[in-house]
């Protein structure tokens, strides 16, 4: 629970937390190829833009990274209440993470096309994108990111480590998704929405009297008649 921690464990929590989410929605802001329609449209994104694709791809690299200790720290906060689902999601989001480490390759590999012939370059990607090992490997582990965020945002409201409506933000991104509902083009909203209570977890993390805040109310509740 949040309350046992020590200030260095607190601290080392919060900031992988704000690292992970950070890293990811500057990728996001940057990555040229998230709104192409078409493997010709990210060619052309690679050939236009090969800094932010560069930059992209560190971003997401670094963010796969931060992501590891950020699910160990939710692990950590929740006991009792949501533990099995913080258990699930937390398997989801490695493989999630694995699965950002494949596309962050996947965009190496696209930073080396410009060059070449433009018909071949997109026919390659085409093969590549319905190959059976995106199929199996790469696309389930980008879901597994997904449903595991999601889980695991559940899994903090289940436990009262975050309040309750910290499920509804959670709920909200799954609408979103789901829904396909973007207003603009530079972010990814869904999942910026549903890395919110992650951001909330950090700043509990960083506050002492709010990371015992938890704990005081489950207290009230078992000493209340």
């Amino acid at each position: 629970m949040l309350d046992v921690l020590t200030p260095l464990r607190r601290r080392l929590a919060a900031a992988s937390l704000l690292a992970f989410v950070g890293l990811l929605i500057a990728q996001d802001l940057v990555d040229p190829t998230d709104r192409a329609g078409s493997n010709a449209d990210r060619l052309g994104a690679a050939v236009d833009h090969p800094n932010r694709l560069l930059a992209a791809t560190v971003l997401l690299f670094l963010s796969s990274v931060a992501m590891l200790p950020s699910i160990v720290a939710v692990l950590g906060a929740v006991h009792d209440r949501g533990r099995w689902l913080a258990r699930i999601g937390a398997g989801l989001a490695v493989l999630g993470a694995l699965g950002h480490v494949g596309v962050a390759t996947y965009y190496a590999a696209l930073s080396g096309l410009p060059g070449g012939d433009p018909e071949e370059m997109v026919a390659f990607l085409d093969r590549l994108d319905s190959s059976a090992t995106a199929g199996v490997v790469l696309v389930p582990a980008i879901a597994g990111f997904a449903l595991g965020v999601f889980l695991l945002g559940f899994a903090l409201a289940r436990s009262r480590v975050l309040p309750a409506w910290a499920a509804a933000i959670t709920f909200a991104a799954i609408v979103l998704e789901a829904a396909q509902i973007q207003p603009w083009a530079p972010m990814h909203l869904a999942q910026t929405v549903a890395v919110v209570p992650f951001t909330w977890l950090a700043i509990r993390l960083l506050d002492p009297l709010g990371a015992r805040a938890p704990q005081a109310r489950r207290d009230s509740a078992e000493a209340a008649p």
